[in-house]
């Protein structure tokens, strides 16, 4: 199991590295999409630094091969961004991120199910204000 520590400082660097090189992103008010793509890639990158073997994905919407969802209604969910080992159960981090200053209580709702339901270690959110006076923040849940 990751413990907290090393999950902080996972997203305590992808967010350093996000708001250094591409801030610009912010200013611009591009789709969240494209934030959250920048962001995933910084999370790799220290991940990988830190030797472990798991991949880091956007919109991701497989347990194993069965489509993930949270409840029977037949609705598939995708985290934004996840860290995890494709093709198993191993799911490690799962991250809803949103444009400006709250999540959704939608989003709240997934990432409560990720934990319970999906049985990720960790959940996050990650929040990319657009307003130019606030910095990228998180919020580490599990």
């Amino acid at each position: 199991m990751i413990n907290e520590e090393q999950v902080k400082n996972w997203l305590e660097y992808a967010r350093n590295k996000f708001i250094e090189r591409d801030s610009i992103l912010l200013d611009l008010e591009v789709h969240e999409q494209t934030m959250t793509h920048r962001f995933a890639v910084y999370l790799e990158e220290v991940i990988v630094e830190d030797g472990y073997d798991f991949h880091v994905d956007c919109e991701y919407n497989k347990d194993e091969r069965h489509t993930k969802k949270l409840d029977s209604d037949d609705k598939s969910v995708r985290p934004d961004i996840i860290v995890h080992i494709r093709d198993s159960l191993a799911n490690i981090l799962a991250i809803e991120a949103k444009k400006g200053e709250k999540i959704s209580a939608y989003d709240s709702y997934k990432l409560n199910g990720y934990l319970e339901k999906l049985n990720y270690q960790w959940a996050a959110q990650v929040l990319f204000p657009c307003d130019g006076n606030h910095p990228v923040k998180y919020e580490l849940l599990n």
